[in-house]
């Protein structure tokens, strides 16, 4: 894209992130996420959410709605990943949409971290 002048946006570039999650090119996903910040761009809540997702379910093969029906399990998905963009996010003001709760919930419900789960809950209710 770059090569014939167009440049992506934010947008462009989240669905490039989900096109390669669902390829199962979690390498190629993460690196449009990190180009995002090098050109300049702030990502927003899908790109993060994207990014969060691939990081879930690292190793697995996505279809389009991997949101939901993301298989990963304990070593499988990089959950220290996960939970620092989630982090990033909030630091930047980011608010996380009712895609990314239901990403992380069901994730930490499908790995037995009711703990996580517990204080997933807190950050929801307060915010």
């Amino acid at each position: 894209m770059i090569v014939s002048g167009l440049h992506p946006d934010v947008y462009t570039n989240t669905t490039l992130v989900h096109g390669f999650c669902k390829l199962g090119n979690l390498d190629m996903a993460i690196n449009y996420f990190d180009e995002m910040s090098r050109r300049g761009l702030d990502p927003d809540c899908g790109a993060y959410t994207a990014r969060i997702g691939a990081d879930l379910c690292l190793g697995t093969s996505m279809p389009w709605d991997f949101y939901m029906d993301c298989p990963a399990t304990r070593g499988n998905g990089n959950w220290n990943e996960a939970l620092r963009l989630y982090g990033e996010m909030h630091a930047k003001g980011i608010q996380p949409d009712s895609c990314t709760y239901s990403l992380l919930f069901k994730q930490f419900g499908k790995d037995h971290e009711f703990h996580a789960v517990r204080c997933l809950e807190k950050d929801v209710l307060s915010s």
